[in-house]
């Protein structure tokens, strides 16, 4: 009896060694504490269990972007309490949103902007392994490369289909804006040329992306057509079919329900 209590007793003590997530919301588990900012942060989790979570430090008086990795335990499995360096490239003094997902291989891939190329805020894509390898090299995948200041890329979305290829949606801002999509298969290759498509309005702006899984290897990107003032847009949204070629399957008006408060 004696021995099977000393048993009990070390299996409580392992596991609470092991499980580290807090189970009291008043005391949730400390992922980034530093000096300085630590904002808008994004998780992934693997299929394993295992949780990325991606953030922006400004400890050093300029963003930088981290990432961390935890076990399903919540133990952390990278051994710098503050994570992974993933870019230390010059960003805006202020941030937009972006995105991260995990693959079908357990690895993060994350997508931002940054103004590494001549001033103007571009989007890059790296894809990091659960060991910390940068699979698609230590500065990322760019995905836009515009050095004329008169052209923003803001605010990507990242999808990643049920083939492991990695779709990458974004803004691209000029005069006008339109939404650019491009396919990066999972060696870091990008499929639907340099460039990747651009969808450019007739009329007013093409904002806002955001892709899912269609049927077989299509995927569906919705989208939105605004017209008037930005503070008030008519707003009408829009859902487009491509296959894995790139070639648009259909598109399609979903709701041109009208204008948005301004307050909305």
């Amino acid at each position: 009896m004696k021995r099977q209590l000393t048993i009990l007793l070390f299996c409580v003590a392992l596991s609470g060694l092991v499980a580290q997530w807090s189970v009291d919301a008043g005391a949730p588990n400390l992922i980034a504490g530093f000096t300085g900012e630590q904002v808008i942060p994004k998780v992934a989790i693997t299929d394993s269990g295992n949780t990325y979570v991606c953030r922006f430090d400004n400890s050093s008086g300029a963003y930088k972007v981290w990432l961390n990795l935890l076990s399903p335990q919540g133990t952390p499995l990278w051994t710098a309490p503050e994570g992974l360096l993933i870019s230390e490239h010059a960003q805006m003094t202020w941030l937009t949103d972006y995105d991260m997902t995990a693959d079908n291989d357990g690895n993060a891939v994350i997508v931002f902007q940054d103004i590494r190329n001549a001033g103007v805020n571009n989007v890059v894509a790296y894809k990091i392994s659960p060991e910390g390898t940068f699979l698609w090299g230590v500065d990322g995948i760019a995905m836009s490369a515009d050095t004329n200041t008169e052209l923003s890329n803001m605010a990507p979305t990242v999808f990643n289909s049920i083939d492991n290829s990695t779709y990458v949606a974004w803004q691209h801002m000029g005069t006008t804006t339109s939404v650019m999509i491009n396919c990066i298969s999972p060696e870091g290759q990008k499929l639907w040329g340099e460039n990747g498509i651009t969808l450019a309005p007739m009329e007013g702006s093409y904002t806002w992306p955001q892709i899912i899984q269609g049927d077989t290897d299509n995927i569906l990107l919705k989208y939105y057509q605004d017209t008037g003032p930005f503070w008030a847009p008519n707003r009408f949204v829009y859902v487009a079919r491509y296959n894995n070629a790139g070639q648009r399957i259909w598109n399609a008006l979903m709701t041109d329900a009208g204008g948005l408060p301004a307050w909305q």
